[in-house]
């Protein structure tokens, strides 16, 4: 009887000890950016730098004038000079039409899809030209927005107003990772170049380097679970497994 009792008491906690190790992620995998051979030069190139205007988006123009009349009807805030809410930015915005365009007062249609924002300052700088001396365009685009799915504490979709974001600064937005987020292959998905994917690995400091961590408008971030989770050892019932052993042994040494 005492010889069974030793290899219960065995069985039972070598059972224990697989579930709490079967259910835990491991350490170095939950380590961001680990040290090791940096090769390359990391990028200081802005997120919206290469970015090319397409159909829909929303464009915040201002032209600054010495001439109050010529500024009121260029810019349709100028009664409201506080900073702006959402609604207010978006009343006040100029979309790209389907063909390109953004109709400006006076000037007229400037062609600006496939424009970059410094090639599009350019252009509306050129059609204003004409029309006032001295006039400074300032031009932003206030539809940057990314969204942040799967394995993280808070997703969904979060605007950017921030000419430069990576993905560890969308990830921080959505709360970070579960414990059950898998670091080492992280979709990016870029609408902006026929909905191409590439798959990140935040636990590497190469990240860093490569084309997809600085993000653009509209990309979209989702996290995969991983396999522990995947088997289903988040939703596992432990406290009534411990709870079932623990009082299976004092059984046994109470039968004893």
């Amino acid at each position: 009887m005492n010889c069974n009792f030793h290899k219960l008491i065995k069985v039972c906690l070598l059972l224990l000890v697989i579930s709490v190790f079967s259910s835990c992620t491991p350490r170095k995998k939950l380590i961001y950016l680990k040290a090791g051979t940096n090769s390359g030069k990391t990028t200081t190139e802005s997120a919206l730098s290469g970015y090319k205007l397409q159909a829909g988006d929303m464009l915040y123009i201002k032209v600054l004038s010495l001439d109050d009349k010529t500024y009121r009807l260029f810019n349709s805030d100028w009664k409201n000079t506080q900073i702006q809410n959402d609604i207010g930015l978006f009343i006040d915005s100029y979309t790209v039409s389907d063909s390109g365009f953004v109709k400006m007062p006076i000037a007229g249609n400037v062609l600006l899809k496939g424009l970059t924002l410094q090639e599009a300052q350019k252009e509306i700088q050129k059609s204003v030209d004409p029309f006032l001396l001295e006039a400074i365009v300032t031009i932003k685009l206030i539809n940057f927005k990314i969204t942040v799915l799967g394995e993280v504490n808070r997703p969904g979709t979060y605007k950017i107003y921030d000419n430069n974001v990576d993905v560890l600064e969308a990830l921080s937005l959505a709360g970070d990772l579960t414990a059950f987020g898998n670091r080492e292959k992280i979709m990016v998905l870029r609408k902006s170049q026929d909905n191409k994917v590439e798959y990140l690995d935040i636990t590497n400091i190469n990240v860093i380097n490569t084309e997809f961590f600085k993000l653009k408008p509209n990309d979209v971030i989702y996290i995969e679970p991983t396999v522990a989770k995947s088997l289903g050892f988040k939703e596992f019932p432990f406290a009534i497994l411990f709870s079932g052993i623990t009082t299976l042994l004092v059984l046994i040494n109470f039968l004893k």
